[in-house]
C-alpha cells in the first residue's frame, strides 16, 4: 500500500526510527529502509536480535514493546494526516476493473468473448497490520467491491513477505488457481522477492520507498517509474 498505491512521504521510516529511539536504539533510515515491506513486528525482532544477540531471551519481549510504541505513533500519524494515491494508481484501478467491457458502439455477437465485463481482480497486500489497513482504506475512500476486490494484512497470515501466504490468501478468496494469472507489483525488494517465490509475474515501481538503482540489483520482470507507466504497459499487452 504505502509507496505503491499510496504516496510514501517517509512517514513509516520516521515512525520506525522514533519507536526505536524511544525504546533505546538508534538506527538510521537507510538501514531501516532495507526492511520496508516486511511485517512490522519482524523488523523489530531483527533489530533487537542484532542489538542484544539472537539467543537472548529478551528479544521477543523487547521487540513487542517497541512494536507497541510504533503502533501508537503510526496509527496517530495516519489518523491525523491526509493520504494521496500514487501517480496513475486510480487510473490503473479503474482500467483493471473495467477490463473486457465492450467498446462503445461495437456490435456484439455470440462469438464476442468480451461481450460480458470480465475485469481484472485487484488485491492489495501489505506489511501493515489490519488496524492500519482499515485506517488507510477509510482515508483513501477505497471500498471492497467498488474500487478493489481484496485486502490482506501481514498479521492475518502465518508469515509476511517474502513468504507467499498473502498472495495465496488472495488467490483463495478470488478463486484464482494458477499463479500465471497473477501480476505482483510493489516498491520494495521484499515485494519483488515475494512475487518470485510465489511464481507470478513480478514488477516494481521506482517512485515509492526505493529508487530504480536500489531495485535494479534484484530479480524482476520489469521496473516502471510509476503505476501510470505500468498501466501503459498493461494496455499495450
Amino acid at each position: 500500500m504505502s509507496g505503491t498505491t499510496i504516496v510514501d512521504q517517509n512517514e513509516v521510516l520516521d515512525c520506525f526510527q522514533e519507536a526505536l529511539k524511544r525504546t533505546g536504539i538508534e538506527r538510521d533510515q537507510t538501514y531501516i529502509n532495507t526492511m520496508m515491506g516486511w511485517s512490522k513486528i519482524e523488523v523489530f525482532r531483527k533489530v533487537w536480535a542484532e542489538e542484544i544477540g539472537e539467543q537472548a531471551e529478551q528479544v521477543e519481549a523487547k521487540a513487542q514493546a517497541t512494536y507497541a510504541v510504533f503502533k501508537e505513533i503510526l496509527e496517530n500519524y495516519y489518523a491525523t494526516h491526509t493520504m494521496q494515491p500514487t501517480e496513475g494508481c486510480l487510473e490503473t484501478f479503474a482500467w483493471e476493473r473495467d477490463f473486457g467491457t465492450p467498446c462503445a458502439g461495437r456490435e456484439s455477437s455470440a462469438h464476442d468473448h468480451f461481450k460480458q465485463k470480465v475485469g481484472i481482480k485487484i488485491a492489495l497486500n501489505t506489511g501493515f497490520y489490519r488496524k492500519v489497513v482499515d485506517i488507510l482504506l477509510k482515508k483513501m475512500d477505497w471500498q471492497i467491491g467498488r474500487d478493489i476486490d481484496f485486502v490482506i494484512a501481514s498479521d492475518e497470515v502465518p508469515k509476511g513477505r517474502p513468504e507467499p501466504f498473502m498472495i495465496r490468501a488472495a488467490m483463495r478468496h478470488l478463486g484464482i488457481k494458477d499463479v500465471r494469472n497473477i501480476i505482483k507489483i510493489g516498491d520494495t525488494p521484499v515485494d519483488l522477492e515475494e512475487g518470485l517465490i510465489t511464481g507470478c509475474s513480478t514488477y516494481g515501481v521506482t517512485n515509492g520507498s526505493h529508487t530504480r538503482e536500489e531495485l535494479a540489483i534484484f530479480e524482476y520482470d520489469e521496473l516502471f517509474d510509476s503505476l501510470g507507466l505500468f498501466l501503459d504497459f498493461l494496455k499495450r499487452a
